[in-house]
């Protein structure tokens, strides 16, 4: 196997591990993310313990973060 390969394999396993919750509260958001938006429709990218930044496919984004029991909107 090249180099290029294997650093390719690396990146990609690197922004799988980042689309994978890693806290309760992500999975909270990544659980609303799947219940309001179509499969394929929007990226998820983890920004901290408990927030996250939506991307759909037009362009928009969005934040979101996991408190009191709810995902909400916030700012960035």
């Amino acid at each position: 196997m090249s180099k290029e390969i294997r650093e390719l394999e690396e990146r990609s396993k690197k922004i799988i591990e980042n689309m994978r919750p890693q806290t309760i509260a992500q999975y909270h958001i990544k659980q609303w993310l799947d219940d309001n938006f179509i499969m394929g429709c929007a990226r998820l990218e983890y920004t901290g313990k408990d927030k996250a930044k939506v991307m759909d496919t037009v362009g928009g984004v969005m934040y979101v973060e996991y408190k009191n029991g709810e995902v909400r909107e916030c700012q960035k």
